[in-house]
């Protein structure tokens, strides 16, 4: 039976309700992509874009294991030392043991991530401090040993063998590796949150702990695997580090942290858990990526980069809280109209 224009057309207004802020990410990614090109044909070049795919996909790779936290009303402030030390350790392993190939460096990044990211797990989920200072704490401790480990020494990856090289920059249909990666785990991550029940049970951790611990839904269990699942991002892009930047000193990953909490923010994942969205987490990502690119295509200073981030950040955070106020004062007058109707109803029928 065909479908009227009429339903058609309900059928995009539900659509668009249920993802308005996706669509409007959407438009301000396309308006800025617009203007941006218009001032410089440079900004539409394959060299330009490819770049923006890199920088986006590594921003959504860890964006991906910084919202699985957060969705459970916590939060993981060390993402960024534990990419710096992954990619140094991973990066000097290679130098030294070129043999092992991107596969043993991938098993020893993804081990290593996982380690850092459990150590954070357990001091949250099975000893109960607060998130923030745990992850606070080994942020300085990681970086602490990356300093130690390092030192003044520069690894230069540009002598790697091609294969490391090719991991992550090389092309497949014009379109940078880690995109592809970033797609894979993407399609995965949304898979589980929105058509398992484990996935269902993990937003509802971060929406109702006290709730989730009553069902015997395992929230501290969650809570550790979620830390171990964002160490394991962290430890890909880790391991891709080297074959995206030409080399890698202790200051890699240093400017991870603000840049993937804006697009986590801004993508839709809310600060107070049991809320994300895949989607707009990547949509998220590209578009602190496309600003990135156009503050140095119009000439901006980079010093204004982090500026922007954290006024994305605020603004994120400002929306959601004016969200959730509307709808609790949408709650209280429904409320509200129900007891005036429940009170009327037996003076009526008296």
């Amino acid at each position: 039976m065909p479908i009227g224009r009429s339903e058609i057309a309900r059928r995009v207004a539900t659509l668009l309700r249920r993802n308005v802020r996706e669509f409007v990410l959407l438009v301000v990614i396309l308006v800025l992509s617009l203007l941006t090109a218009l001032k410089s044909s440079a900004f539409l070049s394959a060299s330009n874009l490819q770049g923006i795919g890199l920088a986006a996909g590594m921003t959504f790779l860890v964006g991906l294991g910084e919202a699985s936290v957060i969705v459970t009303r916590n939060i993981d402030a060390s993402i960024g030392s534990m990419t710096g030390l992954v990619a140094y350790i991973s990066a000097d392993v290679m130098s030294h043991h070129p043999g092992l190939g991107i596969g043993g460096i991938a098993l020893i990044g993804l081990s290593l991530g996982a380690i850092l990211g459990s150590v954070n797990g357990y001091m949250v989920a099975r000893r109960g401090f607060p998130s923030i200072l745990v992850t606070l704490g080994t942020l300085y401790v990681y970086v602490g040993a990356l300093y130690t480990i390092a030192g003044a020494k520069e690894i230069v990856t540009t002598s790697f063998p091609s294969s490391y090289q090719s991991a992550a920059t090389g092309l497949f249909g014009q379109v940078p590796l880690i995109c592809w990666y970033s797609l894979v785990l993407g399609l995965a991550v949304h898979g589980f949150l929105r058509y398992t029940r484990r996935g269902r049970y993990w937003l509802a951790v971060g929406s109702n702990p006290n709730a989730s611990r009553i069902l015997a839904l395992r929230p501290a269990s969650t809570v550790f695997t979620s830390y171990v699942f964002s160490g394991m991002c962290c430890g890909i892009v880790g391991v891709l580090w080297g074959a995206v930047y030409p080399t890698v000193d202790a200051s890699a990953g240093s400017t991870v942290l603000l840049g993937v909490l804006a697009a986590v923010l801004v993508g839709g994942v809310s600060i107070w858990g049991g809320q994300g969205s895949v989607p707009g987490i990547a949509l998220g990502a590209i578009l602190l990526a496309l600003l990135e690119s156009s503050l140095i295509v119009l000439g901006v200073s980079p010093f204004w980069e982090s500026a922007v981030q954290g006024g994305v950040i605020v603004v994120a955070i400002s929306l959601k809280r004016e969200t959730i106020t509307a709808l609790q004062r949408r709650g209280r007058s429904l409320r509200g109209r129900q007891k005036m109707r429940g009170t009327s109803t037996p003076a009526a029928t008296s």
